[in-house]
């Protein structure tokens, strides 16, 4: 290397983090700013170096650049001068020679005379590494730089070499490979070895054991006041620490790694003991790898050993000691134990900020680190006033254009949207996206991992086409800049696929994460980590499309290769074992997913912690499929579990832990514990409204929820301005296309929907289809969802035509979209099934239905969920027509199989009911009621007296009594049930009006006109005040009291009601409905009568 180049690197090594636009440039030196405009990222420095030496102004820079460092000393400011000045002179002649630039920068080097071979003496360099004085740097190293170092000195020492060195210089080879050998650098230790060198070297034993003194001794000495420059800009994050753990997995090294990380702590501790710096870098650099294993419970054990003799041999103000209470922390952290972590953290601060200074590097980066614990723990005020101050002083001290102040900036951003805090989020963001571009430009990685964050900003918003804008940008500039085969290029392909999937762009996310895989398998081969990662993608892809069988086995051969590569306890493994369950799960083998949750959930517990976040996600999995099997006390025990752990671990109000509650009221109301449900979804609403805000997704999710709980009350009023409010607060915030926003429409059409405000629900209903239409398209999986809540609305009117045409629609899109194996198709062939029915065309529902039963039989089973629930529906289309045997048949094998795989499940509870009613319809009263009775004793003991289930299951057994004419058993137990339901739902509530309606009926068919009378009267002010005029349980009081008052002989009464219920019905559902049309005709009769 000629003397230019050296002083070229040099420059670049100490002034990169100007060069590069980092940092910007001092004022004296502003004038070199042109040479910086228009770059892009890539080899930028470089280019800037060449324009200033073309242009003759490079060693000018050079030497402004030392005289602004504040870190230099006078006599190396000096030095570096001269050094800069005869190393880059514009004109060769200027330059100093090699030897007299070296000895500019190493003064106190010794040198050596030696005899070229044409006689002229020059001087040498002493060019053999010695370790002594650096032995603490490469022990932080790659260990492969120690085995090449010790393969040189081999090479050098044992080799048949043909050059003659000086002879100082051969044995100072010899010297450094004693050394080698006796402490076990680069290799295994070996005694023998070690005594042969040093007596090659001339050294005596007394000198050996003097180095082994003074390399025990480095680094116990007390924080230096002053640091090299190489050191400060390592230290100031202007030099990045690479990540040795991730290169020697991507170049699967990782137990090489470890058998010689290992080997080199254990050599250590053998020579020095544990109480010297270079064990405690070792010994850090094994944990490290553990931890990269996913082996916490190891890499703890040896951070706490680390930190202990750190603080005893090195004092707890120690920079080193510090560090390794900031590894320790980050242990913790990976175990989900924050507060222990957070503890750590706290005193590493503190202790920063009195020693060091609040301005110090690793006083900020301790701050950061403790706002990111903050954050895990959902304490977003804490996070959030902590990086506000890092911003500032960044601001203040670095200036607004610093990486330090962006990444700070970045930090503050993604805690803004943590809270839902889009806006200032997004300007945040933003601002730094900006500056980035401008100072670094477009192609920089900082620039595009802006954008990148940015582009999450608006996903959390539903703002996909920006979005997606924004991440194919950010592809785009990958590849032009970094390569197809780029890690950064890869990942922003991942994060475009998940884009696709929540938009339901099934094929278009396909596509993104097969060419990710096959790119990733052709570069880093199908074992990689990263490999396995885009192929965990592509088969999340095929689970959302439900392709269950290719999900499964992609999910299978991953889980098992990182079995293999990584261990079965590793995270990323459990991560494969948790999506295999839940495909499992979703194809109903619910014992084959309880048997992996099982496992996995024991492995989580045994390595991470019972109290580790991951582990509580495994609990919390296997409560859902609890659940989903009908086995809701054993789920409420877990749930109630991960509830406790959640509200000690992260505390009360973590979001983790207000997630856990909401599960747990989900499964109270489940199984009728209404109120217990109730309470809980008001206390979790009330904390994530004071803690995140009511403009909070997860807070407008909670206040949608209650909406619907006060809509099942009969609150309708309460639930309607909660409704709006949420829907209103959506818009606002999330924007009119949100899903969010989207489902809370829904949930307000629903509540008018129960109300019978028909005009008002259709025209929501018809507004979220066309929205999603709109950002959608009209063949997107969520319009079709949205079109489905609509035809609901139409079939709840009675509007059959309109909901037909909707569900034809709806169908024709899933076939084409999903295929017509996929649940959700199979689910809009139930509801136009249902539709046709209820049109009377009984042999098309029927061969839609027999269709969606054969596609769940033969690709579900015969025994999953949905393909038992395929046969109830088409056993009721039976029954509807009168073929009672064919029903029968159905429900028998229905409910067998229901008992057989679930036992005492809601579902069983429903086929039993149905054969009730079927048995019913025979008139086989005797089979109907003892059906009944089973049914009513189990759904008593499985959910209770209050569940809305079991009052149905009263309801039929009352109503078997009076079609027996047992009125009088009857009449017991529609008393029962309208006593229960004022208790549990209130004296107002829409099913306690219900009741009180069929208590009416019975009190009619006894012929007891003044208490059906009463009743009936009752019930009808009641919803005219709740419900209003016009509301359909409303105008069916009105009619059943005009019969009631017919039955009387009080014949004008009778027919001014029926001409009123006449009115409101042509009114709220048209002139020609079917309920109109009834009405008219009797109200013919009873005026010809009366005539």
């Amino acid at each position: 290397m000629d003397v230019f180049s050296f002083g070229m690197l040099c420059m670049w090594l100490l002034f990169e983090q100007y060069l590069s636009g980092i940092v910007t440039l001092p004022r004296k030196a502003q004038w070199a700013a042109k040479y910086f405009q228009g770059r892009g990222a890539r080899h930028v420095s470089q280019e800037i170096l060449k324009d200033l030496k073309n242009h003759g102004r490079l060693v000018v820079l050079a030497q402004q650049l030392v005289m602004a460092a504040k870190d230099l000393g006078d006599e190396r400011r000096q030095k570096l001068y001269e050094f800069f000045s005869v190393s880059l002179a514009s004109s060769p002649n200027e330059r100093a020679s090699l030897e007299q630039a070296f000895s500019l920068l190493l003064p106190h080097q010794r040198q050596y005379q030696a005899s070229s071979r044409h006689g002229n003496k020059f001087p040498v360099l002493d060019y053999c590494l010695e370790i002594l004085p650096i032995a603490n740097n490469l022990y932080q190293v790659d260990y492969r730089v120690r085995r090449h170092i010790r393969d040189c000195l081999e090479n050098r020492v044992l080799g048949n070499r043909t050059d003659t060195e000086a002879e100082d210089a051969e044995h100072s080879y010899a010297y450094n490979l004693a050394l080698c050998y006796k402490i076990g650098f680069g290799g295994s230790r070996d005694e023998i070895q070690s005594i042969r060198m040093l007596h090659k070297s001339r050294k005596t034993k007394k000198e050996l054991d003097d180095t082994l003194y003074q390399i025990k001794s480095l680094g116990l000495e007390a924080n230096p006041d002053s640091r090299t420059a190489y050191a400060t800009l390592t230290t100031e994050g202007y030099i990045l620490s690479p990540d040795y753990a991730d290169e020697y997995r991507k170049s699967g090294k990782l137990k090489e790694a470890e058998a010689e990380i290992r080997r080199d702590t254990e050599d250590i501790e053998h020579v020095f003991g544990n109480e010297c710096s270079l064990w405690m870098t070792s010994a850090s650099a094994l944990a490290t790898l553990y931890s990269h294993y996913g082996r916490v419970k190891e890499a703890e054990e040896l951070e706490v050993q680390i930190m202990e003799t750190s603080l005893r041999v090195l004092g707890e103000e120690h920079t080193q000691t510090l560090l390794n209470i900031i590894y320790l922390a980050s242990t913790y952290g990976d175990q989900g134990r924050w507060k222990e972590a957070a503890k750590l953290q706290v005193q590493v601060v503190e202790t920063c900020t009195t020693v060091l200074g609040g301005g110090h590097s690793l006083t900020q980066n301790s701050m950061a680190s403790l706002a990111s614990t903050y954050r895990m723990q959902g304490q977003w005020k804490k996070a959030e006033e902590l990086e506000v101050q890092i911003l500032k002083r960044n601001i203040r001290t670095l200036g607004e254009e610093h990486s330090f102040t962006l990444k700070s900036m970045i930090n503050l951003a993604f805690t803004y949207r943590n809270q839902g805090r889009w806006k200032e989020a997004e300007e945040l963001e933003l601002q730094a996206r900006k500056t980035q571009e401008r100072v670094f430009g477009l192609e920089h990685m900082d620039t595009l991992t802006s954008m990148m964050n940015l582009a999450s900003t608006y996903s959390r918003q539903g703002r996909w086409k920006e979005t997606e804008e924004l991440e194919i940008q950010v592809i785009e500039v990958s590849k032009r800049v970094l390569g197809e085969e780029h890690r950064h290029t890869l990942g922003s392909m991942n994060n475009l696929a998940s884009t696709y999937r929540q938009q339901g762009e099934w094929v278009k996310a396909e596509d993104m994460d097969v060419q990710a895989s096959q790119t990733r398998k052709r570069v880093l081969g199908e074992e990689h980590p990263d490999t396995l990662t885009n192929v965990d993608n592509l088969a999340l892809t095929h689970k959302s499309q439900g392709r269950w069988k290719e999900a499964e086995e992609l999910f299978t051969q991953v889980m098992n290769k990182r079995k293999k590569i990584l261990g079965e306890e590793h995270p990323d493994t459990l991560t494969s074992t948790a999506n295999l369950a839940a495909t499992f799960s979703d194809q109903g083998r619910f014992r084959m997913a309880e048997e992996m949750q099982a496992k996995e959930l024991e492995i989580c517990s045994r390595v991470l912690g019972k109290e580790h976040p991951d582990t509580l996600t495994s609990m919390a999995n296997i409560a859902v499929t609890y659940c989903s099997q009908g086995r809701y006390q054993e789920a409420e025990k877990l749930e109630v579990q991960v509830l406790e752990t959640s509200k000690k671990v992260l505390g009360e109000e973590h979001p983790g832990a207000l997630t856990s509650a909401f599960n747990l009221a989900s499964t109270y109301r489940k199984q009728g514990k209404r109120e217990d449900a109730e309470n809980l979804e008001l206390c979790v609403a009330e904390i994530r409204k004071r803690v995140l805000g009511e403009s909070h997704p997860d807070t407008l999710v909670s206040m949608n929820s209650l909406a619907s709980m006060y809509c099942r009350q009969g609150h309708y009023v309460k639930a309607e301005q909660l409704s709006i409010q949420v829907t209103d607060t959506s818009r606002r915030t999330l924007g009119e296309a949100h899903p969010s926003t989207l489902n809370s429409i829904s949930t307000l059409a629903s509540i008018y929907s129960a109300q019978g405000q028909w005009e008002r629900a259709t025209e929501l209903g018809m507004q979220a289809v066309e929205t999603r239409k709109r950002t959608l398209g009209e063949e997107h999986l969520s319009t079709v969802t949205i079109m489905a809540n609509l035809g609901l609305i139409f079939s709840s009117q009675g509007r059959w035509t309109e909901a037909e045409e909707l569900q034809e629609k709806e169908l024709e899109i899933s076939l084409k979209s999903l295929g017509e194996e996929h649940p959700d198709t199979l689910a809009s062939m139930a509801n136009l099934a249902t539709t046709l029915s209820a049109l009377g065309r009984w042999k098309e529902a029927q061969e839609l239905q027999a269709k969606g039963l054969e596609i769940c039989s033969r690709v579900l089973g015969g025994e999953h969920p949905h393909t038992l629930t395929s046969m109830s529906n088409l056993a009721s289309m039976f029954s509807n027509q009168g073929r009672w045997k064919e029903a029968e048949e159905l429900e028998l094998q229905v409910m067998e199989k229901r008992k057989r795989l679930f036992g005492e499940h809601v579902d069983t509870l429903v086929s039993m009911n149905n054969l009730a009613i079927t048995y019913r319809d025979q008139e086989r009263w005797e089979e109907s009621e003892e059906l009944y009775a089973q049914v009513i004793e189990m759904s008593l003991r499985v959910l209770g007296e209050g569940h809305s289930d079991t009052i149905n299951n009263m309801d039929g057994l009352a109503y078997t009594y009076s079609c027996q004419g047992k009125f009088e058993k009857a009449e017991e137990l529609e008393i029962r049930i309208v006593r229960i339901k004022k208790d549990t739902l209130g004296e107002e509530h829409v099913e306690t009006l219900t009741s009180m309606d069929n208590l009416a009926s019975t009190y009619n068919d006894q012929g007891r006109w003044k208490n059906a009378e009463e009743l009936l009267v009752q019930v009808l002010e009641t919803r005219k005040r709740v419900l209003g005029e016009e509301h359909l349980d409303t105008i069916n009081s009105i009619v059943s009291l005009a019969y009631t008052l017919k039955s009387q002989s009080r014949n004008d009464e009778a027919i001014a009601l029926m001409e009123r219920s006449l009115e409101l019905q042509r009114r709220t559902l048209g002139h020609h409905h079917p309920y109109a049309n009834s009405s008219l005709e009797v109200l013919d009769e009873w005026r010809s009568k009366d005539a």
